[in-house]
């Protein structure tokens, strides 16, 4: 009985390589080499034309995921931990780190969005967090790119409710620059990058510009830890 052919054995290494996903980014530099290798192999049979990717590229394909799942789990975390200071708004009570509101809403429409925002904040991380560990990377971004939209709808009402709340959201160089990421920046960021995952393949852009108003946020908070820190020193 006549034994397997070098093809073969070619396009059985090949896939191989391609599937062997979670010790595939482990030793970048070994499996390098070893793709390299089989990449050699197989042009020599001739099977690579006829091939989809290439070892490769099935490793940088691999490697890529497994960051892309590592960025989408921190950002979920440390949204987590936002919706979770911000819990107590939903009864009026003060946000665990922040303290109250400093502006109340003042109508109906703005009382109604912001009691969203604090409801919906939770369980957008819950499903973005299981869409990402499920593999649903579409479906995470949309989720964790719709919390951005929903807070960006919750302020609008309260810094147009009358001009010296809108006056105070400009007053001062910090006011400034947090009113213009908030209302101009982050929501343009978070639509993007919800179009980007929606029609595109860009996974990887579409997790970076959700994770910019995440890292913001939790600078801010760290800031605001440490300036307090300070004070009671």
């Amino acid at each position: 009985m006549r034994g397997p052919s070098n093809a073969d054995r070619a396009r059985e290494e090949f896939n191989a390589a391609k599937y062997a996903g979670a010790l595939l980014f482990t030793s970048g530099h070994y499996y390098g080499q070893a793709a390299e290798l089989q990449e050699s192999l197989l042009r020599q049979e001739g099977l690579i034309p006829h091939m989809q990717s290439s070892p490769s590229q099935a490793i940088h394909k691999v490697q890529e995921d497994f960051w892309l799942h590592c960025l989408l789990i921190v950002v979920a975390l440390l949204e987590g931990v936002k919706a979770i200071l911000d819990l107590p708004l939903i009864i009026d009570r003060p946000n665990l780190l922040y303290g109250p509101w400093g502006v109340m809403p003042a109508t109906w429409t703005g009382i109604i969005l912001a009691k969203l925002n604090v409801i919906s904040h939770p369980l957008l991380v819950i499903a973005g967090l299981m869409f990402t560990l499920s593999g649903k990377l579409r479906e995470a971004l949309i989720a964790l790119g719709a919390i951005t939209v929903v807070s960006w709808l919750s302020i609008l009402p309260v810094m147009l409710q009358d001009e010296m709340t809108l006056r105070g959201f400009w007053t001062g160089w910090w006011a400034i620059q947090w009113s213009i990421a908030q209302v101009f920046v982050f929501p343009a960021l978070a639509g993007i990058a919800i179009a980007l995952a929606v029609l595109t393949s860009r996974t990887m852009l579409s997790a970076v510009l959700i994770a910019i108003p995440t890292a913001y946020d939790t600078y801010d908070m760290a800031y605001f830890v440490i300036r307090a820190v300070i004070r009671q020193l």
